[in-house]
C-alpha cells in the first residue's frame, strides 16, 4: 500500500511540495534584493480547493437518476508567479522586511504540517498495531 492513497497524507505532501517551491521562490528574491531591474515574484496562495483537487478528481458522486448533477470539478494552477507591486529607483521590487515576513510564515506553515504529518503517522501505527 502505498502512502499516498491515503487522502490525508496525499494533500499533505502536496502541501509540503507547495511549500518547499514557495521557500526557493523567496529565498531568490532575497538573493536578488540589489539587482537592479528585478522583479519580486511568489506563489499564488494555496486553496483548500486545490490542497484536495487530487483526491477530490478520485470521488465521483453516484448518479441514481438521470436527472441527477453529475458534480464535475475543475482543478487550477497554484504555481503561478506574481509580480510585486513596490518598485525602487533602480527597477528592483524586493521588500526584504517583507520577504522576510513570508520566510517567517512559510517556515511556520512548515512547522505546522510536519506536525500534522507526524500525528496522521502515529495514527497509522496504532491502527496498525504498533505503538510507539
Amino acid at each position: 500500500m502505498d502512502l499516498n492513497d491515503i487522502p490525508v497524507l496525499s494533500a499533505i505532501g502536496r502541501r509540503l511540495n507547495w511549500l518547499n517551491k514557495r521557500q526557493s521562490v523567496l529565498a531568490e528574491n532575497i538573493a536578488n534584493a540589489n539587482t537592479p531591474n528585478y522583479r519580486a515574484s511568489d506563489l499564488q496562495p494555496q486553496s483548500f480547493k486545490e490542497l484536495m483537487r487530487g483526491d477530490l478528481d478520485r470521488i465521483s458522486l453516484n448518479k441514481t437518476h438521470d436527472s441527477h448533477a453529475t458534480g464535475t470539478l475543475q482543478g487550477e494552477n497554484g504555481g503561478t508567479r506574481v509580480k510585486g507591486f513596490e518598485v525602487l529607483p533602480s527597477g528592483n521590487s524586493v521588500n526584504l522586511e517583507a520577504e522576510i515576513v513570508k520566510v517567517a510564515e512559510t517556515q511556520i506553515n512548515y512547522q505546522a504540517i510536519t506536525g500534522l504529518y507526524r500525528k496522521q503517522m502515529g495514527l497509522l501505527k496504532i491502527a496498525l498495531g504498533k505503538s510507539r
